[in-house]
């Protein structure tokens, strides 16, 4: 079988480094040769044995991350938690999908605008679109990211804003921090992000970044529309949608859907029922992405009611939202429902203990 993968992200470089491993003719191509794509190089824990599972290496570990501050800047509010053990790891995302990239024979430099009409003029038997948000449809936003040195923050930061649906950053990342920011209907996040820092760092009492932060932008698909492609021309990653809306993480779904899609054409010889395989592979992730799109939905007419939302909420629900576990339907209804009567001031303040 001759396969092209187009997009040499986490996603098409684990299928491809996979397919080529089985013995696959696979040419992993992408517009540029050196993987650059800025975000907040976070995942969750369970992400490292998901890779080990996949026959993949773990991502390199820059640093464990166990508490976590949530901040309504609007309000002044700072609710942290304290979990005793590491729920997030900040890792060397460049690194690792350049050893991935490795694996697969490396990375042709070819822009491709279309998947469709590569498999036709090359004769592939197999084109995998792994293209993220240029290969993904739905609602697309602008990220901005830079790294500053980190002064002493011990726990990872969100911060949010009370009119605006998103927010902004701060992650350890060994000396310095990660910090970027993304909102819907803000075109140009680095100002409003960075406003969203100061203030926060203001209320931890720690250093504000410099405002002459440039860092680098990219996409995020933040209401994705799921298309996992056809037998032939099968999707993976962002580009099929698969992205966990409330956080814009990406990474695991990524892992995950580029390790199905290469065990099921592995395994089967026929496309068609390689194809069902894969769908059937990836349908948690699926029923999470379309439950993530609906939380998003039911909270953008109130933006400031997500922060509220968090700040009240028990710890096994805040943790299952940082893991991406939020599809759970029992943790969904806990948090929304339970949550939203404690902002109203009614119910009781009953905690869970985290697991």
């Amino acid at each position: 079988m001759r396969v092209a993968v187009v997009g040499a992200g986490v996603s098409g470089s684990a299928a491809a480094a996979l397919l080529s491993r089985a013995g696959l003719t696979v040419k992993l191509l992408d517009m540029s040769p050196r993987y650059v794509k800025p975000c907040g190089e976070v995942v969750p824990a369970e992400t490292l044995g998901h890779a080990e599972r996949c026959g993949l290496p773990r991502p390199p570990l820059v640093e464990p991350i166990s508490s976590f501050v949530f901040v309504d800047a609007s309000r002044s509010t700072v609710r942290r938690f304290d979990f005793g053990y590491p729920v997030w790891y900040s890792i060397d995302k460049g690194g690792w999908v350049e050893a991935l990239q490795a694996q697969a024979g490396g990375v042709e430099a070819r822009p491709v605008r279309s998947p469709e009409r590569l498999a036709r003029e090359a004769k592939l038997d197999l084109v995998v679109d792994a293209r993220g948000p240029f290969g993904g449809r739905g609602v697309r936003i602008p990220v901005w990211r830079a790294y500053t040195r980190n002064t002493g923050l011990d726990a990872a930061v969100l911060v949010f804003h009370g009119s605006r649906l998103g927010f902004a950053w701060a992650f350890p990342h060994g000396d310095s921090l990660n910090i970027g920011a993304g909102f819907l209907g803000v075109r140009e996040p680095r100002s409003l992000g960075l406003r969203l820092l100061h203030r926060a760092f203001q209320l931890l009492s720690l250093k504000p970044p410099d405002d002459g932060l440039r860092g680098a932008y990219s996409l995020v698909t933040v209401l994705p529309s799921l298309d996992l492609g056809s037998p032939r021309l099968p999707r993976v990653g962002e580009a099929a949608g698969l992205i966990y809306a409330p956080g814009g993480e990406g990474i695991r779904p990524a892992l995950l859907s580029g390790c199905a899609l290469a065990q099921a054409y592995t395994r089967e010889e026929d496309v068609e029922r390689a194809f069902r395989r894969y769908l059937g592979a990836v349908q948690p992730l699926v029923d999470e992405v379309r439950v993530a799109r609906l939380a998003l939905l039911a909270a953008a007419p109130a933006a400031g009611l997500v922060p509220r939302l968090l700040e009240s909420a028990s710890p096994r629900y805040v943790e299952a939202w940082l893991s991406g576990r939020i599809y759970r339907v029992k943790l969904l209804l806990e948090a929304f429902l339970g949550s939203a009567l404690r902002v109203e001031g009614r119910g009781g303040e009953e905690r869970l203990e985290p697991r």
